[in-house]
């Protein structure tokens, strides 16, 4: 085995799985399968579907793949109803979701395309319903082998892609990809504008991946994008500080910012990504464990710094327990330890703000 980029147990762990997928893959297409690549609608997912859709039209050229970019982490019945109604013969197509979709919000989706005799393949690194394991025909996720969210989609496809043509696997995808989701694999030395201007783009369209194919190709593109998403990075942090309080609890701090108050919907910088850039900033400013809430009027996100971590704080954990007392208020939610967010019905977000509060305490003390 060569040596992998992440050369670590979870990555040779995952290795078996991936060879298998990447056999299978080869295997359809040669038989002719067409295929579809759902990703989520962000740097690590674009660069994850990318990685796949490069090596299969490296080997297959005239291989027919549908892009299917998805704006939640969540796939819903109605997209895959909409789905099984442009793909050809099911049993001829072969569905690779990387990124998102295994959650037990998209349970039943995935039931609907396995039921149709789609052959799917999940690749993702978020906290996953068992179930996931069962419903798709192959499941490659780092949680299953000790691995955290750090393995992100970007780094298990550019492995994957390696496996079906190591000669179009590009390792800058997997970087571009770490460096937006945080990863600590990431090359922390170096920033990478590409993974700036990606996320820039991807937030304003649902575009296919031979766009961001070119896009990233396009030096004069790449350049703007990441100006334009420099500055209104800067914009919303000097205006996040008028909206923005932080709460002393002793052994440490919680962080308040009332994000829909200088964030516009559907406008760049989306509340996650400032949520990441508030964090940073206070974490450089004060001396303890730091939670992070950034408040609109539909949900809450929650960004940690690894302190709070080992202290045993776990976001998407305390998210599963706020839906035990919030069933029918909170819509959907989830993520990972460090980063997660929930939507929810406004009216109960004051009650469900004050329960996370009181909830963050209880994990804290255990």
């Amino acid at each position: 085995m060569e040596k992998l980029l992440v050369n670590d147990k979870t990555m040779h762990a995952l290795h078996g799985k991936m060879e298998l997928l990447a056999e299978k893959i080869i295997a359809a297409a040669r038989n002719g399968n067409s295929f579809a690549i759902r990703y989520h609608n962000d740097c690590d997912g674009v660069c994850a579907g990318l990685s796949v859709y490069l090596a299969i039209k490296a080997v297959f050229p005239q291989t027919p793949i549908q892009s299917l970019p998805s704006d939640s982490p969540v796939y819903s019945v109605e997209k895959a109803m909409f789905e099984l109604s442009e793909f050809g013969l099911p049993e001829e197509t072969f569905a690779i979701i990387v990124d998102h979709a295994s959650g037990p919000e998209s349970m039943d989706a995935l039931k609907l395309l396995r039921g149709s005799g789609v052959t799917i393949a999940v690749i993702d690194h978020h906290p996953h319903d068992l179930r996931v394991e069962k419903i798709a025909n192959y499941f490659i996720s780092p949680l299953s082998e000790g691995g955290s969210s750090s393995h992100c989609a970007g780094l298990l496809c550019y492995e994957l892609a390696r496996l079906i043509d190591k000669e179009s696997a590009d390792e800058n995808l997997a970087y571009f990809a770490m460096q937006s989701d945080k990863s600590s694999f990431g090359n922390h030395s170096k920033e990478y504008k590409e993974a700036i201007a990606l996320d820039y783009a991807t937030h304003y369209k649902e575009l296919n991946l031979p766009f961001y194919l070119r896009f990233l190709k396009s030096k004069e593109m790449v350049a703007e994008a990441y100006l334009q998403a420099k500055e209104k990075i800067e914009n919303a942090m000097k205006l996040s500080e008028k909206y923005t309080e932080v709460r002393d609890f002793g052994a440490y701090f919680v962080v308040i910012s009332k994000v829909s108050k200088f964030l516009r919907k559907k406008e760049y910088p989306p509340r996650g990504k400032v949520m990441n850039e508030i964090i940073a900033k206070k974490e450089r400013e004060l001396t303890k464990p730091i939670v992070c809430l950034g408040i609109t009027e539909e949900g809450i996100s929650f960004r940690a710094t690894s302190e709070i971590l080992k202290m045993g704080f776990d976001a998407n954990l305390l998210i599963q327990e706020l839906k035990k007392t919030f069933p029918a208020e909170i819509l959907n939610g989830g993520g990972h330890a460090v980063a997660a967010s929930l939507l929810a019905t406004p009216e109960s977000l004051p009650l469900i703000v004050a329960q996370t509060l009181e909830l963050i305490g209880k994990q804290l003390k255990k």
